[in-house]
């Protein structure tokens, strides 16, 4: 089933999200929703939860469209895997103008969501790609992964006051990613929690966020740690990225009297980092098991395209 060129402008939706991938207890499989706009589609008070796509089921397709102007607590698009059903599901979610969306002030206000610390274990298989992030400021984390095997690759971040967020689970991929926050603060990169992402070929430009929203930050993680806190950043390759007048790149972020294990077995390789106003490249917070870096340097300012 294709759904085609739906425009939904200045209402709201009385009951349940704007568009649901599923009609009651049966969810939808090999889906599309294209061509299609949400627009400042938001009910009177800010405090009422709900998404504007909420995706179910298995191989659907969500591209062409442009989500923008939410106001409301909740996610915009959020990719749902309380039932195995909904597992590795290999949905795409391509092509998209995500507009911009004011600062919420609490969790909960994310663009992109793909599950919950309750699926921290299970396998999504959701591909994000192509996507335009335009000013996305509800929280801090614009797009939030929160199971394993997902691909956030070729997006565009414009501005956005948040982060690209390996929040849960293992085996994420982002992947020539370009992040411009052209000195905006809170202006940020990728955050990282958990184990064995790869993280490589992106471009960072001119982000200014610090601690949580900084360029890319590997976070402390907590001593037996359950799904919903911080378990242990172990295993996680970051390669080939470049990252120019950017504030902060992390290793220990959060490390506090809970958040206690520095990272693990990173390999920091063939990145490139160009600051004009920093002397130091990146900070190593927390200092036990110092990061291994290859072929990491300053670029001069006429090596850069």
């Amino acid at each position: 089933m294709e759904i085609k060129g739906l425009n939904f402008f200045e209402g709201y939706a009385p009951k349940g999200n704007v568009v649901e991938f599923r009609c009651g207890k049966d969810v939808a499989n090999n889906c599309r929703l294209t061509n299609c706009s949400i627009d400042s589609y938001n009910p009177e008070r800010r405090d009422i939860l709900y998404s504007y796509v909420a995706l179910y089921g298995r191989q659907n397709r969500v591209d062409h469209c442009s989500f923008t102007r939410k106001l409301n607590i909740g996610v915009t698009l959020y990719v749902i895997l309380t039932e195995e059903r909904s597992q590795q599901n290999f949905h795409r979610i391509d092509h998209n103008w995500f507009g911009p969306r004011p600062v919420y002030g609490s969790n909960g206000s994310e663009t992109i969501r793909v599950g919950t610390s309750q699926q921290a274990n299970s396998s999504s298989n959701t591909i994000i790609e192509n996507n335009l992030f335009d000013a996305c400021n509800g929280e801090v984390e614009v797009v939030s992964i929160k199971s394993c095997d997902n691909i956030i690759r070729r997006n565009g971040f414009w501005e956005c006051e948040g982060v690209l967020a390996l929040r849960h689970g293992d085996r994420n991929e982002a992947s020539g990613n370009i992040f411009v926050g052209n000195g905006k603060r809170n202006t940020g990169g990728i955050r990282v929690v958990n184990a064995a992402h790869r993280i490589f070929d992106n471009r960072l430009y001119g982000l200014k966020g610090g601690r949580f929203f900084s360029a890319l930050a590997l976070m402390n993680a907590v001593p037996n740690s359950l799904p919903n806190r911080y378990c242990l950043v172990e295993d996680v390759k970051i390669e080939r990225n470049l990252f120019v007048d950017c504030s902060n790149i992390e290793f220990g972020t959060g490390s506090d009297l809970e958040r206690t294990l520095p990272p693990e077995r990173i390999l920091f390789s063939d990145n490139r980092i160009f600051n004009s106003e920093l002397d130091e490249p990146f900070m190593v917070i927390a200092t036990q098991n110092p990061v291994e870096t290859k072929g990491t340097f300053d670029l001069p300012e006429a090596q850069l395209d």
